[in-house]
């Protein structure tokens, strides 16, 4: 119970720490990727004071260069810590607009997102980093990015999981803000049995 104390009292302490500095250097010298980089020692700060180990599996398969969607189960709020600290690359999160609000750690969150008018790493001028994905809270852009990360799926099926009837400008949106979003055309036959093609 003790150590538990301890080590909660010792985590709201480095998160206060970490978030004021990300304040500070976003005032001195702004850019997301800076508070993106003080955030992953920040998430490996608190694995290690709750003596949490790591292993990673897989990381080989991160397409490092290329647009790109992770998702977790979220079972834990460890999940958080662990994907920010070892997910190798550059990435953004979509996060609840309640964090924001929070003193201090909410001011933190705010600088680590792009500026207006930037859409990536590339714009605000790190020819280094790729282009990346600029993140979205709308909620049709949300289930369909849910959707498509599951498997592949018909202009139909887009337009109904999306809840609109304008799929291919809602693509095109995503397109917009960074997400690499491949369509190809297949063919099938229509109730009638003519020949005609799909997007998928």
């Amino acid at each position: 119970m003790l150590r538990s104390m301890i080590i909660l009292m010792l985590g709201i302490a480095v998160t206060g720490y970490v978030s004021a500095c990300c304040i500070i250097f976003g005032l001195i010298s702004p850019g997301e990727n800076k508070i993106h980089h003080m955030a992953r020692i920040w998430a490996k700060i608190l694995l290690l004071l709750s003596s949490t180990r790591v292993k990673v599996v897989g990381a080989e398969n991160v397409l490092i260069g290329k647009p790109q969607i992770f998702m977790s189960n979220h079972q834990s709020d460890f999940d958080i810590l662990v994907v920010l600290g070892f997910v190798p690359g550059q990435f953004r999160w979509i996060a609840k607009k309640e964090l924001f609000k929070i003193p201090v750690f909410g001011g933190a969150m705010r600088n680590a997102r792009p500026p207006e008018g930037k859409t990536s790493a590339r714009e605000q001028g790190d020819s280094k980093a790729p282009a990346s994905f600029c993140g979205t809270d709308n909620p049709r852009h949300l289930r369909v990015i849910q959707a498509v990360t599951v498997r592949p799926i018909p202009r139909e099926h887009l337009d109904a999981v999306a809840g609109c009837a304008n799929g291919p400008d809602l693509v095109a949106e995503l397109r917009r803000r960074g997400l690499d979003m491949p369509c190809t055309r297949t063919k099938k036959r229509d109730r009638n049995l003519f020949d005609t093609c799909r997007e998928v």
